[in-house]
């Protein structure tokens, strides 16, 4: 996943920060704005398992014992309201998982949020590789591996990419509209 930027940011960022302050607070809203869209419709799309119309992959029935849910992604919801937006520049918005967001458990959240968004990285399903210690963990927690298995498979799950693809527009809108209000006989006028 990614988004290529396609012209010249940096004289875009010059060009913004001499417009007038009217102008930077409602282009500042409307990021604000978009920000706060991406968040809802990711975490909408998480809790109904088909971020963007696309269904994440089922659990398998081992997890569906273990946590006693079906929902993928979702357990204590941790990963979902760790999903958070921020202004970081006059023309940039943050969207995702914050780095030093944890779990209750304390497990890195934002690996959790790669693995399943990107997999392997390319695409495709991550698959781990099982080693004898692993084995005999899933054999004591009650999976018990086939002799000749020797990868289990993480299906991608991704959240990001179909509710960006599926709401851009949406978004787009949104913040030409915020910013037309706050500058067209908008606020503060």
């Amino acid at each position: 996943m990614g988004v290529k930027m396609i012209g010249d940011w940096a004289k875009t960022k010059a060009f913004l920060s001499r417009l007038d302050k009217d102008y930077q607070k409602a282009y500042r809203t409307g990021l604000a704005r978009v920000g706060q869209a991406a968040v809802k419709a990711l975490k909408r799309g998480m809790t109904e398992g088909a971020p963007g119309g696309q269904k994440y992959a089922p659990n398998h029935p081992f997890t569906i014992t273990r946590k006693g849910s079906s929902k993928p992604l979702i357990n204590h919801g941790d990963l979902r309201n760790s999903i958070t937006s921020r202004v970081v520049d006059g023309a940039t918005v943050f969207v995702g998982v914050k780095r030093s967001a944890q779990g209750k458990d304390g497990q890195s959240l934002v690996n959790i949020a790669a693995i399943h968004e990107l997999g392997d990285g390319q695409g495709g399903d991550l698959l781990i590789k099982v080693t004898p210690k692993m084995r005999a963990y899933l054999h004591s927690q009650g999976l018990h591996l086939k002799k000749d298995t020797s990868y289990i498979r993480i299906p991608r799950r991704p959240t990001f990419e179909p509710v960006f693809e599926a709401e851009k527009e949406n978004w787009q809108k949104l913040f030409v509209e915020t910013v037309a209000k706050g500058t067209i006989g908008g606020a503060g006028k």
